[in-house]
């Protein structure tokens, strides 16, 4: 028998929640290596200007002649935004059992929220340290023979030869990069690195500011969302969504599309007849309604990876 319930109804106050919910505390980066670029079809194909474009033709003119043609050159690709969301049940039961503690809405759409925020980390990092798009000697350097777990290893060194691998394949400067947690506290331990600091104490985020500039980049990202292991009902077992063994060096993607870079995290606004964002449903059978998050999604790496380099570090 089919499963009936009301339609999914929007819920601004709930879409609120979603937004009080402070996400900084897991640091999830997904959204700033491959950054949001909204979109009014689901599914289409886009074109970004190349690198071909920088190629100084010549530009010398005699006296009476015609200047010399050029042709812009783009890489036409396409994106397909896919279903992306998760649904929780709220008990009449439960909301007034814990009425005097929370609102039984508010923190189940948060967790819902939290849920989604880290299937959407899990994708990105995935098409972050994919080796079979960053491979060969353009676009991934092993690195592990001098593995950033061994505080002599000479980082900043390993950066540089990823940076210019960038540069030479795009014609780009690399501003970014991300790493995991633990690749970060490896930094932290080496001594080369320390040795340019010798500041005392110095917390985290300030370390990678330092950081940045002595790499020759602008930004880390650093990577420290957790996912649960465990099967359902278990204790958290926690595991890193980020690698620890992999770093990735690449020209940070801005919305115009005369600048290329990494890629984007595609997102369909919709057509008006679909339910999108934070939604719920009455649902007799279970005494209370379900509160469901719905978005669809495509995230892209531009040009087969061109914009970036991958290092093995570990």
């Amino acid at each position: 028998m089919a499963i009936v319930h009301d339609r999914a109804n929007p819920r601004a106050d709930l879409a609120d929640a979603v937004q009080d919910f402070n996400s900084d505390d897991y640091q999830f980066i997904a959204e700033q290596v491959l950054p949001v670029r909204d979109v009014r079809k689901k599914a289409a194909n886009y074109s970004i200007i190349s690198a071909e474009n920088n190629s100084g033709n010549d530009n010398t003119a005699a006296k009476g002649s015609r200047l010399n043609k050029i042709v812009m050159m783009a890489e036409d690709d396409g994106y397909k935004c896919v279903k992306r969301g998760l649904a929780i049940d709220v008990l009449n039961e439960d909301a007034d059992d814990y009425a005097d503690d929370y609102d039984a809405e508010v923190e189940s759409t948060q967790v819902l929220r939290l849920n989604n925020l880290i299937n959407k980390e899990i994708r990105v990092a995935a098409k972050a340290f994919d080796t079979t798009v960053f491979s060969g000697a353009t676009k991934f350097t092993d690195m592990s023979s001098a593995p950033w777990s061994d505080s002599t290893s000479d980082i900043v060194a390993q950066l540089k030869v990823a940076k210019i691998k960038v540069w030479q394949n795009c014609g780009f400067e690399p501003d970014s990069m991300a790493i995991s947690y633990e690749a970060f506290e490896h930094m932290m331990a080496n001594n080369s690195i320390m040795d340019r600091i010798k500041s005392g104490v110095i917390t985290m985020d300030l370390l990678a500011a330092v950081l940045a500039p002595m790499c020759g980049i602008r930004k880390i990202h650093v990577g420290k969302g957790q996912a649960n292991t465990a099967d359902e009902g278990q204790s958290y077992v926690g595991g890193a969504i980020w690698s620890p063994n992999y770093c990735l060096v690449y020209k940070s993607t801005q919305q115009n599309m005369k600048y290329p870079g990494l890629g984007w995290s595609f997102n369909w606004l919709g057509n008006g007849k679909v339910t999108l964002g934070v939604a719920s449903y009455g649902d007799a059978s279970i005494d209370g309604i379900t509160v469901q998050e719905v978005e669809y999604r495509d995230e892209k790496i531009h040009e087969n990876g061109r914009y970036a380099h991958l290092l093995k570090i570990n």
